[in-house]
């Protein structure tokens, strides 16, 4: 079995700034546990920013076929502009996350 480093697998202008060892990337769980969303909001969230271009929904990382990965510093930066009283995501909160 290969093990492979996270960084392999983005773009190349992901790569620049830290190295990628120090960067600290993050499971779909830990972002709902976060932000107050289900996992299955984050996933549609992570899909969205994908498919947009990086213009709508949260700042991730395909890893695989269904697999997500984040980085913490801009998933707090996602949450930080949220509550700074710009855009606001056009989804309810679920009062039980998990």
């Amino acid at each position: 079995m290969e093990i492979y480093n996270i960084g392999d697998f983005l773009p190349r202008e992901l790569r620049r700034g830290k190295p990628m060892q120090q960067q600290e990337f993050i499971a779909t769980k830990e972002v709902a546990h976060l932000t107050g969303f289900s996992v299955r909001t984050i996933v549609t969230w992570a899909g969205e920013f994908q498919d947009s271009g990086g213009t709508e929904g949260i700042p991730s990382y395909r890893i695989g076929k269904r697999a997500w990965s984040f980085k913490r510093s801009e998933v707090e930066r996602w949450i930080e502009s949220r509550r700074a009283g710009s855009v606001q995501p056009n989804r309810e909160r679920k009062d039980k996350v998990g």
